[in-house]
């Protein structure tokens, strides 16, 4: 929606007018003038303040999370906003609520309107409609909520000035919430706490105090995150089975699976100057292929460290895992002889995920009766070239998979994967 169009080569001057040719023609103009970005993958989880649709606004709904809250308790939500660059937006958002942007209070519904909005910034359904900057990098949101008669939560979108009931996502710049604590960087999602209940009034049990514009700690610590001793905590808090080196496939694609691959990338470059290994702890039978050629296969569990080829230019590695009858999975990584480092990665691939975003999985393949000899003999697409613009057959009648799923696995059951390019985004499940 936001194309960036240059005067000069009309098409209609051109005579070309046929819709099918017109769009052959922009998209091919778009591939040629348009800005490369690095592919960014970032994980789902179900949670508390999420979006219904694509395109519109993430909604709260705080009586979920604390039915037992009267009304006068508060909560607070909490997010970060990375902005490629500098871009005005329109923050439209609605509820009995105070809402801060970079430190900076822009909205209060609370005993009064007070924000900082253009005099006829009010939507058809009574949202506020916020003017903001965002600048490029970090941004940092704060809101906190009151339970009113009506509801407690709020719903809130951050979009162009042109569209402002749609939310920032295209491939000129996009904006996505991400949650504020260390142990969940790059996760998609808002960060709440709560509930935070008013003293009430010695003698007066129907009148709480404070009142809401009381400011518990979220707001008077600038977006801390680590509560103080004995308080609340943030939501939601990590998983131990987020920081696991071990992958788990059976726990990855359920009890029907029989197959499946981790991929990983090395610097070439690097096998001219240093000595590299791959080690790998399997627990079932397994194949592994470096820079296209076979370099191991194994029919049971083992341990095993095997030199990179130097000279190598692909710079790949792929382990194909077959189900065994006690556990399925493998812990892999590429080492630096030198410095006992990984250098196992995957490029051009944007996480915000830290040190454990190295390999991705691909799969299911296969079914969990075949016989696992004839499963590590059988040639999948997968072992002639990874790709990831389409999907791959599976070995069963009418169904395929993407790859692929990088771990750790995000905290809910239900897995999403998104993979965003200069060309849009593609989700697999």
């Amino acid at each position: 929606m936001n194309e960036k169009l240059e005067m000069g080569k009309s098409l209609s001057d051109a005579g070309i007018t046929n819709p099918e040719q017109v769009i052959r023609i922009i998209s091919e103009r778009m591939l040629d003038t348009r800005p490369r970005q690095s592919i960014r993958l970032r994980p789902y989880m179900e949670q508390a303040i999420r979006q219904n649709s694509p395109f519109g606004p993430y909604e709260a709904d705080f009586t979920a999370c604390w039915p037992e809250a009267k009304v006068g308790w508060a909560a607070y939500a909490a997010a970060r906003f990375y902005a490629s660059r500098e871009q005005e937006v329109i923050l439209t958002v609605g509820g009995t609520l105070k809402l801060w942007f970079n430190n900076e209070l822009l909205l209060s519904t609370l005993d009064g309107a007070e924000w900082k909005g253009a005099p006829n910034g009010i939507a058809p359904d009574g949202s506020f409609m916020i003017p903001v900057c965002m600048r490029k990098g970090w941004n940092e949101l704060l809101l906190k909520s009151i339970r009113d008669y009506a509801r407690w939560g709020f719903h809130l979108t951050i979009g162009f000035p042109r569209y402002p009931g749609m939310w920032a996502k295209d491939y000129l710049f996009a904006t996505r919430p991400t949650f504020p604590q260390k142990d969940l960087q790059g996760e998609e999602g808002f960060a709440y706490i709560g509930p935070f209940e008013p003293e009430k009034e010695e003698g007066n049990e129907g009148f709480l105090l404070p009142g809401p514009e009381f400011p518990y700690f979220p707001e008077t610590d600038e977006l801390r995150i680590d509560a103080p001793e004995g308080a609340l905590s943030w939501q939601p808090t990590a998983s131990e089975r987020n920081v696991t080196g071990f992958v788990d496939l059976n726990e990855l694609y359920g009890e029907e699976a029989a197959c499946a691959y981790g991929l990983t990338y090395y610097a070439a470059a690097r096998t001219g100057l240093t000595d590299l290994a791959l080690r790998i702890y399997h627990t079932s039978a397994v194949r592994i292929w470096i820079d296209g050629e076979e370099v191991y296969r194994s029919m049971s569990e083992g341990w095993r460290e095997i030199p990179i080829p130097q000279g190598g230019t692909r710079g790949q590695v792929l382990v194909k895992s077959v189900r065994s009858e006690v556990k399925w999975g493998f812990e892999a990584a590429i080492i630096d002889m030198l410095t006992d480092q990984r250098v196992d990665e995957l490029p051009d691939l944007d996480t915000w995920r830290g040190d454990e975003a190295r390999w991705l999985y691909i799969g299911p393949f296969g079914r969990s009766n075949s016989d696992p000899r004839d499963l590590l003999e059988h040639t999948f697409p997968v072992e002639r070239e990874a790709r990831f613009d389409r999907p791959y057959p599976t070995g069963e009648p009418g169904k395929f998979t993407f790859g692929g799923f990088l771990l750790p696995l995000p905290l809910s059951d239900r897995i999403w994967t998104d993979f965003f390019s200069d060309s849009g985004f593609m989700r697999s499940r």
